[in-house]
């Protein structure tokens, strides 16, 4: 199990926008729209939270079109300061899941024996087809 403190979220406070607002200092009050990130883990609690990544921390966490991550593989592609350094401004972003206007990626915490079942290519439009629906499969070869 990994524990690498500023890895895992330390509070799951609630946010109810799908936007997150820099002070106006900071900013001049622009909105920076924001990738919602849902944390699969192996939690007893199974809250499966979810947690907002601005446009920058999202490609580094899922590059190359990927929308499913294991953290073991963004550790070893990052190191394990960069991967901290990433993952830590989301864990103060949390989102309610009734609030989030979709779902972007899907990052695996202590899941490895998962693995063999996701795709190579760790997009969900490139599930194996007798793992999904009639339905699935016919909207992921619209987006393959």
């Amino acid at each position: 199990m990994y524990t690498f403190g500023p890895l895992r979220p330390e509070s799951m406070l609630a946010s109810h926008v799908n936007q997150f607002r820099l002070p106006p200092t900071l900013s001049n009050a622009k909105t920076i729209f924001m990738k919602n990130i849902q944390i699969i883990d192996d939690a007893v609690n199974a809250t499966f939270s979810v947690f907002q990544a601005t446009e920058g921390e999202f490609a580094t966490i899922f590059p190359d079109g990927r929308d499913i991550e294991l953290i073991e593989d963004l550790i070893e592609r990052l190191g394990e300061e960069a991967a901290s350094s990433v993952l830590t401004p989301l864990w103060d972003r949390p989102i309610l899941k009734r609030d989030a206007l979709g779902i972007h990626g899907t990052l695996f915490f202590d899941n490895e024996h998962r693995r063999d079942h996701i795709p190579p290519s760790k997009r969900e439009v490139d599930w194996d087809d007798n793992s999904v629906n009639q339905a699935q499969r016919d909207l992921f070869a619209k987006h393959r």
